[in-house]
This record gives structure tokens, C-alpha cells and sequence, in this order.
């Protein structure tokens, strides 16, 4: 199995990222967002949530990360005999949609105490 290491910036935003605002994005919020793409989300929010499913952007080194990460998870979760989503032996293969109803639900709480 192959991987690529993590940078401290990268694991810890990817440990931030279940929900959370992310501190490293802190300074970048509401900056513009520069794709090849039609977009209307082209900014950076709280989250980060636009920078990953921004379209038509150079590189994806933190894609590749992400999705390394996941599959080496995934492997322990298999050795373990453990369900899971997402990652080679998970099913279904992808994460997508897992945590959209608890982030909702933040966004939803920091509007109504104005975080």
C-alpha cells in the first residue's frame, strides 16, 4: 500500500475538518477562491468545504492526501473487521454525504448565536 505523509498544516486541518471551523483558514475566510470553472461558492468558508469541492483548480496534492489518508483507515477498519464507509475496503467506497447533517446543524447553530 502506498501513502503520502501528512504535513502538521494538512493533519491538522484533516483532523479539523469533521465539522469544525478550521483555524489554519481563519485569516482566508471570505478571500476569493480562483478556479476555471463556473462556481457560485468561489470564496473560502469557515469550513472548507469550498476549497474541496472546488472544480478547476491547480494542483490536488490534498485530495491525494485525503484520499491516502482514508484508504490506510480503511485497510485497519478491514483488518479489524470493522463496517465503514469509504476508503478501498469500505462500503459504499465513498464518505460522501456522511457528515452533511451534523455540519448543517453547526451552521445552523453558529447563525443563531452569530459565531
Amino acid at each position: 500500500m502506498r501513502s503520502t505523509p501528512f504535513s502538521n498544516d494538512e493533519f491538522q486541518a484533516a483532523a479539523q475538518s469533521f465539522g469544525v471551523r478550521l483555524t489554519c483558514l481563519k485569516s482566508s475566510t471570505n478571500l476569493p477562491l480562483k478556479s476555471t470553472a463556473f462556481a457560485t461558492d468561489k470564496f473560502v468558508d469557515a469550513f472548507g468545504k469550498n476549497i474541496k469541492k472546488l472544480v478547476g483548480a491547480e494542483g490536488g496534492g490534498t485530495t491525494a492526501n485525503h484520499n491516502s489518508f482514508m484508504n490506510t483507515i480503511s485497510a485497519w477498519c478491514r483488518r479489524a473487521q470493522i463496517p465503514h464507509r469509504g476508503g478501498t475496503s469500505g462500503t459504499p467506497r465513498t464518505c460522501k454525504g456522511m457528515y452533511s447533517a451534523y455540519t448543517q446543524a453547526l451552521r445552523d447553530r453558529d447563525r443563531t448565536f452569530g459565531c
